[in-house]
């Protein structure tokens, strides 16, 4: 008796979902629906209708004044950074360097299709002895661009070191040079 009880209600669930869906797409098809063309007005095969024609320019004044024109955005080799204060990069950070290079240089190279063929960029950073990198920030660059800039502060979010146990404590200032 249990089996018919189930049986019953599997049907009971169906005609409540199966009606009203039914239902539904009956009345959709019923608004939606258009009356045929009249017999030989077949619109498939017919040209299209031009486009109206244009209004004619105006003129330029001869009286306004020129537009000025703005530079292309690759104006020609970029100015070398500033001396500014001067930048120390002590020896003993070498290691840190070595594994920061191949990191910024993709940096470099994935930018390269807008890139100027020399880019300087100046960091402040601290290398941490456990082989990080900590209070990374940008100080000058000859190029700007977000997402280089963005890469940059990435590696030195990601890339560790094999410390060497001489690294300075303090931060230090590096420029990094990238050319094609």
């Amino acid at each position: 008796m249990t089996h018919r009880g189930a049986l019953r209600r599997e049907w009971l669930v169906l005609a409540g979902v199966l009606l009203p869906f039914a239902v539904l797409v009956g009345v959709g098809l019923h608004s939606t629906q258009t009356s045929p063309p009249p017999p030989g007005e077949h619109l498939v095969n017919a040209p299209p209708t031009p486009p109206p024609p244009l209004a004619p320019r105006d003129a330029p004044d001869a009286s306004a004044p020129p537009i000025a024109v703005a530079p292309p955005l690759d104006a020609g080799a970029p100015e070398p950074l500033d001396a500014g204060e001067p930048e120390a990069t002590p020896p003993e950070l070498e290691a840190a360097l070595t594994a920061l290079r191949p990191a910024v240089r993709q940096c470099f190279d994935d930018a390269r299709a807008h890139a100027p063929a020399r880019v300087e960029v100046r960091v402040r950073f601290t290398a941490k002895p456990d082989g990080h990198f900590t209070g990374y920030r940008l100080e000058k660059r000859s190029w700007q661009d977000p997402y280089f800039e963005a890469c940059m502060e990435d590696v030195f979010d990601e890339v560790t070191y094999a410390p060497k146990g001489r690294e300075p404590r303090d931060a230090v200032t590096h420029t990094f040079v990238l050319s094609r």
